[in-house]
Protein backbone atom coordinates (compact mmCIF):
# COMPACT_ATOMS: atom_id res chain seq x y z
CA UNK A 1 0.00 0.00 0.00
CA UNK A 2 3.40 2.25 0.54
CA UNK A 3 3.37 2.94 -3.35
CA UNK A 4 -0.66 4.62 -3.04
CA UNK A 5 0.99 7.24 -0.64
CA UNK A 6 -1.01 6.38 2.33
CA UNK A 7 -0.50 7.41 5.55
CA UNK A 8 0.07 5.21 8.76
CA UNK A 9 -2.93 6.73 10.02
CA UNK A 10 -4.51 6.25 6.76
CA UNK A 11 -3.02 3.08 6.81
CA UNK A 12 -4.27 2.24 10.10
CA UNK A 13 -7.78 3.17 9.42
CA UNK A 14 -8.29 1.77 6.40
CA UNK A 15 -7.62 -1.82 8.04
CA UNK A 16 -10.27 -1.28 10.91
CA UNK A 17 -12.55 -0.54 7.23
CA UNK A 18 -11.50 -3.45 5.93
CA UNK A 19 -12.60 -5.44 9.15
CA UNK A 20 -16.18 -3.76 8.79
CA UNK A 21 -15.38 -1.37 11.95
CA UNK A 22 -17.72 1.43 11.35
CA UNK A 23 -16.52 5.04 11.89
CA UNK A 24 -17.84 5.54 14.79
CA UNK A 25 -16.29 2.28 16.28
CA UNK A 26 -12.97 3.45 14.57
CA UNK A 27 -13.25 6.39 16.12
CA UNK A 28 -13.94 5.14 19.43
CA UNK A 29 -10.89 2.59 18.97
CA UNK A 30 -8.63 5.40 18.22
CA UNK A 31 -9.63 8.00 20.51
CA UNK A 32 -10.35 10.91 17.31
CA UNK A 33 -13.31 12.13 15.79
CA UNK A 34 -15.97 10.38 13.82
CA UNK A 35 -15.52 13.63 10.97
CA UNK A 36 -11.45 12.64 11.51
CA UNK A 37 -12.43 9.03 10.55
CA UNK A 38 -14.56 10.03 7.49
CA UNK A 39 -12.16 12.30 6.42
CA UNK A 40 -9.00 10.08 6.44
CA UNK A 41 -11.31 7.34 4.74
CA UNK A 42 -11.96 9.82 1.84
CA UNK A 43 -8.49 10.68 1.52
CA UNK A 44 -7.53 6.91 1.32
CA UNK A 45 -10.79 5.99 -1.24
CA UNK A 46 -9.36 8.74 -3.29
CA UNK A 47 -5.74 7.95 -3.15
CA UNK A 48 -6.71 4.37 -4.43
CA UNK A 49 -8.99 5.11 -6.80
CA UNK A 50 -12.03 4.04 -4.89
CA UNK A 51 -15.47 5.49 -6.36
CA UNK A 52 -19.10 4.27 -5.56
CA UNK A 53 -20.63 3.71 -2.57
CA UNK A 54 -19.66 3.96 1.25
CA UNK A 55 -20.17 -0.41 1.47
CA UNK A 56 -18.91 -0.65 -1.76
CA UNK A 57 -15.69 1.19 -1.28
CA UNK A 58 -15.14 -0.94 1.98
CA UNK A 59 -15.08 -4.21 0.19
CA UNK A 60 -13.12 -2.80 -2.42
CA UNK A 61 -10.23 -1.37 0.40
CA UNK A 62 -11.17 -4.88 1.96
CA UNK A 63 -9.96 -7.13 -1.16
CA UNK A 64 -6.75 -3.97 -1.66
CA UNK A 65 -6.13 -4.68 1.45
CA UNK A 66 -6.08 -8.12 1.38
CA UNK A 67 -3.90 -9.17 -1.93
CA UNK A 68 -1.61 -6.53 -0.84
Amino acid sequence: MAQYGLTERELEIAGLAAQRKSSREIAEILSISVKSVNNRLNAVYEKLGLGGEGRNKRQALAKLLKNS
